[in-house]
């Protein structure tokens, strides 16, 4: 934290660059792409350049445990939230 933050944004995409339509597209590492971000944000500055890279992206192909012991597709598990709303947020709790 002395040196920066470096904040790194992926987002998966169908592999044409396009909007995912199938859970199986954000398993796959090609379809992630990255939002270039060339801040590094310090207690003085949105533009230091003090940061080193960052985070990097993923390597393989990857899975997602979002649940209990097994691997949902984060398509099919932000499926399971459509049309939920929060009404409080307690940072706080587990």
């Amino acid at each position: 934290l002395n040196s920066g933050i470096k904040a790194r944004f992926w987002a998966a995409t169908n592999g044409s660059g396009g909007v995912p339509t199938a859970a199986s597209q954000y398993s796959t590492v090609g379809n992630w792409v990255e939002t270039t971000n060339t801040n590094c944000y310090t207690k003085t500055s949105d533009t230091a350049t003090t940061c080193g890279a960052g985070a990097a992206g993923f390597t393989s192909n990857v899975n997602f445990l979002l649940y209990g012991s097994s691997y949902t597709a984060v398509a099919t598990w932000f499926t399971n939230f459509n049309g939920a709303t929060n009404t409080s947020v307690d940072v706080s709790a587990d």
